[in-house]
């Protein structure tokens, strides 16, 4: 079940009107919390880049796990992390929130997509090589990263800004 609105429901909710802003101690709590998520990624992903893994059922089922852990992630990102506001906020601070909370939904279709192609080399649809997954998810996985670090700057721009202080 996907936890993300579609364009129509988003117009129409309202959020757009009021604005988002960061609920820092949630977000903090929630990221301190899935240390267990980020190890899982971890493991996965040195597996794949050091070729010690060929696409097989289990590796699919591995991944959907992953995809699985990243959803409720995401999902608890947005619901307690990102909260609509009609407080001022930062408009720069804003945009880069509005702009994070999208990239979860990409980040999501792109290990979809990984996923998608393995289970199809699996029912011999497709003829992708290992080497070729494990590209994909080294480029998946530094747009994750990226996306992590850009939230924790984010987090750290709020912070300041909630104690009076500049970006």
């Amino acid at each position: 079940m996907s936890t993300w609105l579609s364009a129509t429901e988003y117009r129409t909710s309202g959020a757009k009107q009021l604005g988002l802003a960061l609920n820092p101690a949630f977000f903090q709590e929630i990221k301190e919390d899935h240390l267990s998520f980020r190890q899982m990624l971890d493991s996965v992903v040195a597996r794949w880049s050091q070729g010690h893994v060929t696409i097989s059922r289990q590796a699919v089922e591995e991944m959907l796990q992953l995809r699985d852990a990243i959803e409720s992630y995401f999902a608890l990102e947005e619901f307690y992390g990102f909260l609509p506001t009609k407080r001022a906020m930062s408009s720069e601070i804003v945009q880069v929130a509005m702009r994070l909370q999208t990239q979860h939904r990409d980040l999501f279709l792109e290990l979809s997509e990984i996923i998608e192609i393995m289970e199809q080399h699996l029912y011999h649809e497709s003829r992708v090589k290992p080497h070729e997954i494990s590209q994909r998810l080294q480029r998946f996985y530094q747009n994750w990263c990226d996306h992590e670090q850009q939230e924790m700057k984010l987090l750290q721009r709020s912070h300041n800004e909630e104690l009076g202080g500049s970006g």
